[in-house]
């Protein structure tokens, strides 16, 4: 009985000394610690220089990346610093992922093609291409701005073009002169971008760090713009294998025609785009001449 007297007098008086010193309802700010009223009120993690909550860490991974919205950054990128304090999009992100896995398909389709199986190939040459816009979309959708992408991203198109036009040549789907102009067209294209980081880099061979060479996303940053008629030629390309690698079960002698056709619109996209990035070049070394004697 006395218990539960005690208790109606409780609910009776609220603000009750006994209550108060129990801290219960609001507690009084002056009687916690000073350390505790610092704290977040949502418990948070701290990992490098990336603060976030308990619940991001049920957020979904992809091989070892975060996705977008991960670490509570505005952009929805993980991102590093690089040596000169800017924020820059890490190597490991999906639309890189993306041109990769077209680089590797490139020597698998050209065994294919190797083996006689030229519709397997075909599919596979297509979902590859398919890729080829694929990896812009989601870098834009992601709003990833990556320098090494904009250097892998054609490096992967020349493999996957280059595996795939020699298997053809030596099948005899392809004329040799005209791969042969392609793969020395990309060949001297890849020179050219090899040189062109070296420049950036002072030419310094002796004390470079190959880390930083190949590092293209922290130093000396500089994204490679290909040309439109070099993007126009690349689709003519996958058209032209693709349309050849039908042909042998496909095909008739009306459509062998078209091929020939399709093949000296590539030798002349090819040319075409070769001389374009030659005039690229002389007038950029132009404008640096100018730039130092000024």
């Amino acid at each position: 009985m006395a218990v539960f007297k005690t208790l109606i007098y409780l609910v009776r008086n609220p603000n009750s000394k006994f209550l108060s010193s129990l801290s219960i309802g609001h507690p009084n700010p002056r009687s916690i610690s000073p350390w505790i009223q610092s704290q977040p009120a949502r418990p948070s993690f701290i990992r490098g220089k990336d603060t976030f909550f308990r619940n991001d860490l049920l957020r979904p991974r992809i091989l070892g990346f975060r996705l977008a919205g991960d670490y509570g950054s505005s952009a929805g990128k993980r991102k590093e610093e690089s040596g000169d304090g800017r924020e820059v999009d890490g190597f490991f992100n999906l639309p890189n992922l993306i041109s990769m896995s077209r680089m590797a398909s490139g020597p698998v389709i050209g065994w294919m093609i190797m083996n006689e199986w030229y519709f397997p190939a075909f599919c596979g040459l297509a979902i590859s291409g398919a890729t080829d816009w694929l990896d812009g979309f989601v870098a834009r959708k992601m709003a990833i701005n990556s320098v090494f992408g904009s250097y892998l991203d054609p490096l992967a198109d020349k493999v996957l073009i280059g595996c795939v036009a020699i298997a053809m040549v030596e099948r005899d789907l392809l004329h040799p002169a005209l791969v042969g102009l392609v793969v020395f067209r990309d060949v001297g294209l890849v020179c050219g971008a090899v040189c062109k980081r070296a420049a950036m880099m002072g030419w310094k061979w002796k004390t470079w760090n190959w880390s930083d060479f190949f590092n293209l996303d922290a130093a000396h940053r500089e994204k490679v713009e290909p040309l439109f008629i070099s993007k126009v030629n690349t689709v003519f390309q996958l058209l032209l294998v693709g349309s050849a690698l039908l042909q042998p079960e496909f095909g008739t002698e009306g459509t062998q025609i078209y091929i020939t056709y399709l093949s000296w619109l590539v030798a002349s996209t090819t040319i075409g785009s070769s001389a374009a990035y030659g005039a690229q070049y002389l007038r950029n070394r132009s404008a640096t001449t100018t730039g130092k004697l000024g």
